[in-house]
């Protein structure tokens, strides 16, 4: 025959214990409240700094040459950027996408890094191939 100890907790106990629980979860609660409120106050601090870009950059007509009438001002620019190089990104760790599509028939590569960020539809993009 086998022997069985039973262990028998308190009223009290018991009680103590729940109100022990019911602290530990309210802490938590107003914890998890300060940090959601402060991860909201940055996340509304970078979309008014980024509509604050929106509206201040200049366009730049020609990248390849210096305008000094640009000095100092936020510019976006777009060229075109060629290599003979192979591509590589060591940040994420991968090189030349293979052809796709019968887009590159002569052997040559192309690497496309598109970091977009949508807060608001919850979509993000990658790499891909452009055609």
């Amino acid at each position: 025959m086998a022997y069985q100890e039973v262990k028998t907790t308190g009223y009290g106990t018991r009680v103590g214990n729940s109100f022990k629980s019911i602290g530990t979860g309210l802490l938590l609660f107003c914890a998890a409240t300060a940090v959601l409120w402060w991860n909201e106050g940055r996340a509304v601090k970078t979309d008014k700094m980024l509509d604050e870009a929106e509206s201040a950059y200049v366009e730049m007509e020609n990248p390849d040459k210096k305008d000094a009438s640009l000095e100092g001002e936020l510019v976006c620019g777009t060229a075109l950027a060629t290599t003979d190089d192979s591509l590589t990104d060591k940040q994420f760790g991968v090189a030349v996408l293979p052809p796709c599509a019968g887009h590159f028939t002569s052997g040559a590569g192309r690497m496309l890094r598109v970091a977009v960020c949508l807060q608001e539809q919850g979509q993000a993009e990658g790499y891909g191939c452009q055609g």
